[in-house]
């Protein structure tokens, strides 16, 4: 995952101009804009993030502040990693925790029965798009219509899953998967969760997701500004600049 970083041959010092890149983790519970508002109200500076997490998962969220904002499309497209935690034997409507339950199976996750199918989720494939998402149709994103119970046009989106590693599997009914996956920008893990569980005919949901890594940053790297130590200082000298 190596990439050359647009601010690789920038030096935002010498040239004057205040900005950079931070790796901030995003806790549980929290949104992607309440961490860019943090992070602008200590800088005192614009800033946005290069690419959402839902509110349920953490990990890493990076965002770019002042000047580097100009290169937050760049950082978005940066493959990425994440560690999934998958309940089958339910499903809800917006194929994660934080939705409403449309089903049930009592019928046993088999580990072999799911391995073979993980094992076709490599390279390039279509996803379906989830009715609860940000995805735009007619100028609204999808989850406006969703919220109203107003049914639109199914989306597809076509995405890469570089690896897809199957952790731990507890069989069983209401069977519990831990997934690490390596995948394309804009692949939706809660779509993955659902394709496995109706795949398998008992159908499934996202309850837990971690991003561990975008491009070069790493989880491990990431700072928690939700920490009232954090100052100014700090995160202008942890920037990628």
């Amino acid at each position: 995952m190596e990439q050359k970083l647009p601010c690789d041959e920038l030096d935002f010092s010498k040239r004057k101009i205040p900005g950079g890149v931070l790796n901030i983790y995003k806790p549980v519970g929290i949104t992607s804009r309440q961490v860019v508002e943090r992070v602008s109200a200590i800088l005192g500076s614009k800033a946005g993030h290069a690419g959402t997490l839902d509110p349920f998962a953490r990990g890493v969220l990076l965002v770019c502040w002042g000047k580097a904002t100009r290169f937050s499309s760049f950082f978005q497209s940066l493959p990425k990693v994440y560690r999934a935690w998958i309940r089958f034997g339910i499903s809800t409507d917006t194929y994660d925790v934080y939705g409403t339950v449309k089903g049930y199976s009592l019928d046993e996750l088999r580990k072999e029965q799911l391995f073979q199918i993980v094992q076709e989720y490599q390279g390039p494939i279509v996803q379906r798009i989830p009715a609860f998402s940000a995805c735009k149709y007619k100028g609204k994103a999808r989850y406006y219509y969703a919220r109203k119970g107003v049914e639109v046009p199914e989306l597809t989106r076509r995405v890469e899953i570089h690896s897809l590693q199957l952790l731990d599997c507890q069989e069983g009914k209401f069977g519990e998967v831990e997934l690490l996956l390596e995948c394309s920008s804009g692949t939706y893990i809660r779509s993955l969760a659902f394709e496995l569980g109706d795949r398998l005919g008992l159908g499934a949901y996202l309850f837990a997701l971690r991003r561990e890594q975008i491009g070069k940053f790493t989880f491990q790297e990431s700072i928690d500004v939700f920490d009232d130590r954090i100052t100014k200082t700090f995160l202008e000298r942890r920037s990628l600049s």
